[in-house]
């Protein structure tokens, strides 16, 4: 006769750790979190008990997430019930509401959803435990630094018996005791006795109590298999570990067995054994039918967990997604074996990817990760290929080689370059990690002027020399306006009708300051534009804000990082530009900013526009500190030549990047055009 028991799963939580959301519904991978609580339970009618499925949850929540019908569509062949609540204070009164509202006695489960506990040393001896005692408590070995993370069972170091409860404040552990943290997966011999407590906002809470007063008889049993998603932390390692579970598909014929004589392989049969021992899972796959090839898997004992017989003797092709969560995971590939060498010699650790620690701001679409593998610590920039983002793929390829060009000019200089990838629907390449070096617009003025002398001083010295000179100055500025920046303004019309008429109004005034309209302005300064024409291209860096420019403090050294995919050879001109949008115009606070302008606006023709943005992002005339470095860049022409000159192509920047912050806001977009007004009447007025 089967014996019944019931399975609690208190979900009245508020999700606050993965932003207010109802987290039983979250997918971990390809399967929610609840479905992954649920599972073990399974386990359960191998051992003779069938069992009731009950799901605790607020009103609220069916009202916004539609939970029973989720709990149909996940769980349409299990027997459940719901029990729906107003409020609860925690985990105990949640679980206390059920079993009044359900009139619940009997052997009971209590599980949280964020986590698959595999139950497996509790239902094996589930007879006996529910014979001697009211409770059972999983639970799991712990370190000192994972005590915040769980509630705690306090032991006896020479007889192991229970001595203590408590919560997720830290013990402190000695010789005569030691702690094991408590899973939640709690198994009652009688559920009803939980409403006989005081509403405690945790389980431990009871348990505690009742072995102070010796009501309830404890015992807990350590649990060796448990998978954790509970946290955002959690998900992510979750995610990652079941990712390097693979699905190896091997073929039989010339594989594993000699395609011949049929005699097996040396090392098949250890490899595929080792390969199931870390957790993937053996397709045998054949083009034989199972009349030919069944003997020889039962003569040599294969071990597989499926197998595909009747395939066609042509190429094996496996598709599969992308996984959104490891993005430059690869999640199909092939090996080409020759006929009868086996597989003893295959390494399939090669795919096991690197577990990102932390994803940073990636520009032209590229993805930065910092990541981990074999406890080397290195950066990733990866590009998903697409049809429509070709040009970003480019530029992340020309980055890298300016990477290889730059480490033979002036080694050190930038980070070294580890590796190198590319599939038809990926590119990616890894670069050692820069440790305590932190972006140059971190520190004070004193050290970014000084480093800012020693950068340009680097890059004229090891850089900049493989120049050549520009025949036709002229034909060269009139080929980058009419290429990189004239096309720009045909975008900008139609971004934003408050940015269109900002081009077309004949006045703007900005902090009571009147300027001429960038496009007018333009127009009628070609002459003085001309003479800002460059005397000769070399290599440039392509974006040097403060941003890519690295510095360690105990050591004064620095590294360039991003170059920006410029052309092969460019003007030095450029880079004084992106130094000027950081030490100028400030570009590390433009994020932060929330302020950046405002302005009143009367849609008239002809009418004038009047804007406000922060002074501090206005500078009158250079400095001394500015002069220090911008002296290195002076040839026959004076220093306040060069520093019209560099105003006045990184206002032209300014305008080539409009369109990508106006992806920020249109705040942003019109402020960078206020500064292009700005700066560009500096230079040509």
């Amino acid at each position: 006769m089967n014996k019944h028991i019931n399975v609690i799963f208190p979900m009245a939580g508020e999700g606050a750790r993965f932003g207010y959301t109802f987290k039983p519904f979250l997918k971990a991978t390809e399967e929610t979190f609840i479905e992954l609580a649920k599972k073990p339970f399974e386990q359960l009618k191998k051992y003779g008990y069938t069992y009731k499925l009950i799901f605790t949850y607020r009103y609220t929540q069916e009202d916004t997430y539609n939970v029973s019908s989720k709990l149909k569509e996940l769980f349409y062949d299990e027997e459940f019930e719901i029990c729906l609540i107003n409020n609860s204070d925690g985990p105990l009164q949640t679980l206390q509401q059920t079993v009044i509202n359900k009139k619940l006695k009997g052997p009971t489960f209590v599980c949280d959803c964020d986590h698959s506990i595999d139950i497996l040393p509790i239902i094996q001896n589930i007879d006996s435990l529910l014979s001697k005692y009211d409770v059972i408590i999983p639970t799991w070995n712990i370190t000192n630094d994972e005590q915040s993370s769980f509630g705690k069972v306090i032991l006896n170091a020479t007889t192991h018996e229970i001595t203590g409860f408590c919560e997720k404040e830290l013990i402190e552990v000695n010789i005569f005791q030691y702690i094991k943290g408590i899973l939640g997966c709690y198994l009652f011999k009688d559920i009803s006795i939980v409403s006989n407590y005081d509403s405690y906002n945790d389980i431990s809470s009871l348990l505690k109590e009742s072995f102070i007063n010796k009501t309830l008889k404890l015992q807990y049993i350590d649990i060796q298999h448990a998978d954790f998603f509970g946290t955002p932390k959690q998900l992510e390692h979750f995610r990652f570990n079941r990712a390097k579970q693979y699905s190896i598909i091997v073929d039989i014929d010339g594989t594993l067995i000699n395609q011949e004589t049929k005699e097996l392989l040396h090392g098949s049969i250890e490899k595929l054994k080792d390969w199931q021992t870390k957790g993937h899972t053996i397709i045998l796959s054949t083009a034989s039918s199972s009349k030919n090839m069944e003997k020889y898997i039962l003569q040599y004992n294969i071990p597989y967990d499926q197998i595909i017989y009747n395939l066609t003797p042509g190429p094996r092709i496996v598709i599969n997604d992308k996984k959104p969560y490891l993005p430059f995971y690869c999640m199909a590939d092939g090996i080409n074996v020759n006929r009868n060498k086996g597989i003893s010699q295959i390494d399939i650790e090669k795919y096991d990817p690197p577990l990102i620690l932390e994803t940073f701001k990636g520009a032209s679409m590229a993805k930065v990760y910092k990541v981990i593998k074999n406890n080397n610590i290195f950066i990733r920039k990866y590009i998903h290929k697409t049809i429509t983002n070709e040009v970003h793929v480019e530029t992340l390829k020309r980055q890298y080689e300016d990477l290889k060009r730059w480490s033979y000019y002036a080694p050190k200089l930038t980070p070294n370059i580890l590796n190198v990838y590319e599939s038809p629907t990926e590119y990616y390449y890894d670069l050692e990690y820069c440790n305590n070096y932190k972006p140059l617009s971190c520190y004070d003025d004193k050290i970014i002027n000084a480093t800012l002398v020693n950068v340009v001083r680097r890059l004229y010295n090891d850089i900049y020399v493989y120049k050549k000179t520009i025949k036709y100055r002229t034909e060269w500025l009139n080929t980058y306006l009419n290429t990189k920046v004239y096309p720009k303004f045909d975008i900008l019309l139609n971004l934003d009708t408050k940015i269109d008429y900002l081009l077309r109004y004949n006045t703007i005034i900005i902090n009571n300051i009147t300027y001429e309209p960038i496009k007018k302005l333009l127009e009628n300064s070609l002459d003085k534009i001309h003479n800002y024409a460059p005397y000769f291209e070399c290599p440039i860096h392509g974006d040097l804000s403060l941003e890519n420019i690295l510095y360690n403090s105990e050591t004064c050294t620095f590294k360039l990082i991003d170059n920006a995919g410029s052309r092969y050879t460019d003007a030095v001109e450029m880079d004084i530009a992106k130094i000027f949008q950081s030490v100028i115009c400030k570009f590390s606070e433009w994020d932060n900013d929330m302020d950046l302008c405002n302005f009143n606006i009367e849609y008239t023709e002809n009418s004038t526009a009047t804007y406000n943005i922060p002074f501090k992002y206005i500078l009158d005339k250079h400095n001394k500190e500015i002069e220090k470095w911008l002296i290195l860049y002076e040839t026959c022409e004076g220093i306040d030549f060069i520093y019209k000159k560099g105003l006045f192509y990184m206002s032209t920047y300014f305008i080539r990047m409009v369109p990508f912050m106006f992806e920020k806001s249109l705040n942003h977009a019109i402020f960078i055009l206020l500064l292009s007004h700005i700066y560009l009447n500096k230079s040509l007025k």
